[in-house]
């Protein structure tokens, strides 16, 4: 009874086995597998960039308003107050705040390395107008030098809108600066090189301070 019983296991389990790698080689099969697998990572992907996303709303309010309530926070971004709580404990182990009873203040360290998105989007149309304003004074043939700061960033933009500007030089350290200007070939765009200073996204250190000695501005 036992040897019958083997070979009726085995000729099930062959021919289960069977079937099996027919469904996996199956086209359709394949072909879902790929949309699944597809459809994870952009969920993925949309979680980690909504995540950063909050991360920057966070320390912007804080930079605004130098404290917050989870409850503030759970409002501003239109999550509970657990995944609050949750962002809140990765910043203050990144250092960027400091947790409070019911909430969280900027660290000094925040102060000092908040990150260009935020800090881009920080008093936006002050900077904007300071940037318009600047755009104005540039004449044609004029060689400026413009900084990594994000006020630098909206003369910038400012001054690509102003079609009617020829032989313009534009010199700068930060990589945002230089990359706004890379659909316009009629400015000369210099990027100084550089250590990478990964907050500001900008070049610095004796490079750039050495190709800048050798460049002249008006």
């Amino acid at each position: 009874i036992i040897p019958t019983l083997n070979i009726k296991f085995s000729i099930f389990y062959y021919t289960n086995l069977s079937k099996t790698f027919d469904f996996v080689n199956n086209r359709k099969f394949t072909k879902d597998i790929n949309k699944f697998t597809k459809l994870v990572y952009n969920t993925t992907k949309e979680l980690r960039n909504m995540s950063i996303a909050r991360k920057d709303k966070i320390l912007l309010f804080l930079q605004t308003n130098q404290t917050a309530t989870v409850k503030e926070l759970s409002d501003l971004c239109d999550v509970s107050e657990v995944t609050i709580r949750q962002d809140l404990d990765r910043l203050e182990e990144e250092g960027l705040l400091v947790r409070t009873r019911g909430g969280a203040a900027l660290s000094d360290r925040a102060n000092r390395e908040l990150t260009f998105s935020t800090r881009d989007r920080l008093n936006a149309d002050a900077k904007r107008r300071i940037g318009e304003k600047a755009a104005s004074l540039i004449v044609s043939g004029d060689s400026l030098i413009v900084d990594a700061s994000t006020t630098a960033l909206y003369v910038v933009r400012a001054l690509l809108k102003r079609s009617d500007l020829t032989d313009l030089t534009l010199i700068t350290n930060g990589i945002n600066t230089a990359l706004e200007l890379v659909n316009r070939p009629d400015i000369t765009t210099i990027l100084t090189g550089g250590m990478l200073r990964m907050t500001a996204i900008s070049l610095t250190g004796s490079i750039a301070w050495d190709v800048l000695s050798k460049l002249n501005a008006s």
